[in-house]
């Protein structure tokens, strides 16, 4: 078929039919051509596709936390929040605080 003709004249290699440069994922199919992250990666080829703030490679809907890089998302007292993130990262041990919220009873 003449280019003139052609939907895709530079290929569709996943065969979704969108042109490869205009595909934002041509490696896999993906015909909805969804990147929620805005990042012009598709959703089916984005590692992150709710998006990586703080660049340490794990999508902010699972990092312990998403502001401050932390690859390892080590997480020493298994609050939920990475030990970079959190202000008692060896657990909450202050007797005054006696209910773990990291709030001091006075």
């Amino acid at each position: 078929m003449g280019n003139a003709c052609d939907l895709t004249p530079n290929g569709d290699d996943d065969s979704d039919t969108i042109d490869n440069l205009a595909d934002n994922c041509p490696a896999i199919a993906n015909t909805d051509q969804l990147d929620t992250d805005n990042d012009s990666v598709g959703n089916a080829c984005d590692l992150t596709p709710n998006g990586d703030d703080d660049s340490d490679t794990i999508d902010n809907l699972a990092d312990n936390c998403p502001a401050i890089a932390n690859a390892d998302q080590q997480d020493t007292d298994n609050d939920g929040a990475g030990d970079v993130c959190d202000s008692t990262p060896n657990g909450d041990v202050d007797p005054n605080d006696l209910d773990g919220d990291g709030i001091l009873m006075t």
